[in-house]
């Protein structure tokens, strides 16, 4: 924010922009089975999405695999994003994963 005052008849002046509170919706999926599981995820009420979605995913080869001293990153979430073009979209959920999605309502 600058030190410096203008007036509203000030050439300077500009009002602050009005921001929409953006809410994130969450959706927390875990796909137990042995095979990556393609899904049509549907968003009933959900009509204006942001462009895209971050993903969080923690996955292994094996559900019996584990972290340890000697491997403490062999299961460690992996981080990107997903286009979204719609509130209708299909997915593939990896193998013995748990998945985060994260997104946008405008």
């Amino acid at each position: 924010m600058s030190s410096r005052k203008t007036t509203p008849s000030s050439p300077r002046h500009h009002d602050p922009p009005l921001h929409l509170p953006v809410c994130v919706l969450v959706l927390k999926v875990v796909n137990a089975a042995a095979d990556p599981m393609d899904a049509a995820v549907e968003l009933r009420g959900a009509s204006r999405l942001g462009p895209t979605a971050t993903v969080s995913v923690l996955t292994s080869a094996s559900p019996d695999d584990e972290n340890s001293f000697e491997a403490p990153a062999k299961i460690a979430p992996r981080q990107g994003t997903i286009r979204i073009v719609a509130p209708i979209f299909r997915y593939t959920f990896p193998a013995n994963s748990v998945t985060v999605l994260r997104l946008q309502t405008l």
